[in-house]
């Protein structure tokens, strides 16, 4: 029998680049997106964190041959600027190209300080116009004739950072400059945020944004019938588990449950589960799921876990009641809800001991 490939190279939770082997198709997105890259507008890829935004669009533009840049929002504010970070996406930091135009656009800013138009928004103006105007030339010249594409992610990064919200829409604006427009660099902005169009549509200023940029349907959890495909592709097919339908189909029930389907946390669920199953030679026991369920916790979500504990007011909460809500919590199959949808939940778990009650269940 062939030896089994290693845990960590099937189920792949963290991995950046795209696990392959175990990929799971989501056809409509994968078209929509590949569609809207080829199309006039910018694009907007977004969905809950895990979800797997990032594997679609590595998938797809690998597919497609596209020539990809990759730049940061979390770079773009420790740095407070996303023209430096477009700048060194797509041009490689320390080579010659990236000293000669560095010292092109320090000469030029001496110049226009020396010459007493120093003023502190037109330097940065003219530095930021420089920069993209410069990275997106040396991006071109990489790319040559394929599809060059500027992908910016961790959005949600900036979203409440007005100024860097501004800066990107300005950028967006600029684009349309024959100066940018004629090296035809699309951007793909990737991130949790699914209303950016409404918030700059909401800025006076910047409305012509929504205009410019267009945005795919928002990434979701995997359905039930995409946790099974991945997990008998992971245990029976590349670790070669021969889990029975019978099992594999309650099983998946259970991770479901579990993850709601979260792509990240299906895959980090799965090795939990996977290591339990190799300690015991791979033998299919009763205790599996319930040991998968402890592991899977302490290591996965007991962040999440300890934010909703913290979120308990246990001078104030008796316990019975903080349990209640946990448990509540516990049973919602959706991975957004409000307030008002745990104490429904709660009420409904717990009718006898919550009817005529009045809960309290608030946003903290």
């Amino acid at each position: 029998m062939a030896r089994r490939p290693k845990i960590t190279d099937v189920f792949t939770p963290r991995r950046a680049e795209v696990n392959h082997a175990i990929y799971v198709q989501r056809s409509h997105h994968e078209k929509a997106l590949k569609r809207s890259v080829e199309g006039s507008l910018h694009t907007i890829v977004s969905g809950e964190s895990g979800s797997g935004k990032s594997w679609l669009f590595k998938k797809v533009a690998a597919e497609e041959n596209w020539a990809v840049f990759t730049g940061n929002f979390a770079n773009a504010a420790r740095a407070n600027s996303i023209s430096s970070e477009i700048f060194n996406a797509l041009v490689p930091t320390g080579s010659r190209e990236w000293v000669e135009i560095t010292e092109s656009i320090d000469a030029k800013l001496k110049v226009l300080l020396a010459e007493g138009g120093g003023k502190a928004d037109r330097k940065y103006a003219i530095k930021t116009s420089e920069e993209i105007e410069a990275a997106f030339t040396a991006g071109r010249k990489q790319a040559g004739e394929r599809t060059a594409v500027l992908v910016l992610d961790n959005l949600e990064a900036i979203f409440r950072e007005p100024n860097l919200m501004s800066e990107l829409g300005n950028i967006i604006l600029l684009l349309d400059d024959e100066r940018y427009a004629r090296h035809t660099i699309k951007i793909v902005l990737i991130g949790v945020p699914a209303n950016i169009i409404d918030y700059y549509q909401k800025i006076e200023n910047l409305e012509p944004v929504g205009n410019r940029i267009e945005q795919i349907p928002h990434i979701q959890s995997f359905t039930e019938t995409q946790v099974l495909e991945l997990i008998r592709k992971g245990f029976n097919d590349l670790l070669r588990a021969e889990i029975p339908d019978g099992v594999l189909n309650s099983w998946n029930s259970h991770i479901y449950l579990a993850t709601l389907g979260v792509a990240q946390r299906v895959h980090e669920y799965c090795e939990k589960l996977a290591y339990f199953l190799d300690d015991n030679d791979w033998d299919i026991t009763v205790d599996a799921l319930k040991q998968a369920d402890h592991s899977f916790m302490c290591s996965s979500i007991y962040q999440a876990y300890a934010v909703i504990d913290k979120c308990m007011n246990e001078r104030e909460t008796k316990a019975g009641r903080r349990n209640q809500v946990l448990y509540s919590l516990g049973k919602l199959t959706s991975t957004a809800f409000d307030a008002g949808d745990v104490e429904k939940r709660v009420r409904k778990e717990f009718p006898n001991s919550t009817r005529g009650v009045t809960l309290g269940v608030c946003r903290t």
